[in-house]
């Protein structure tokens, strides 16, 4: 997309930057999910050994503002 500049501006580049890094999030949390119904009680302590069920919430924040984080300081295009 970038060498064939489907993707021209900086905003544009930010937005898919960003939008792919939280739907890799959310597919990673979706099979976390996934495997924790279909292995019934094991997957319930797999899933609290991490000590809150709302973990998916923050796993994705902090993957957001990293990505975020990474466009901005280490990978924006000039």
């Amino acid at each position: 997309m970038i060498r064939k500049q489907v993707v021209r501006g900086k905003g544009w580049m930010a937005f898919l930057t960003v939008t792919v890094c939280m739907a890799i999030s959310m597919c990673y949390e979706f099979l976390e999910w996934f495997v924790s119904v279909v292995s019934g009680s094991a997957g319930d302590s797999f899933l609290g050994t991490q000590g809150d069920v709302w973990n998916t919430q923050p796993d994705m924040l902090f993957a957001t503002i990293g990505d975020m984080h990474d466009y901005i300081h280490v990978g924006n295009p000039k």
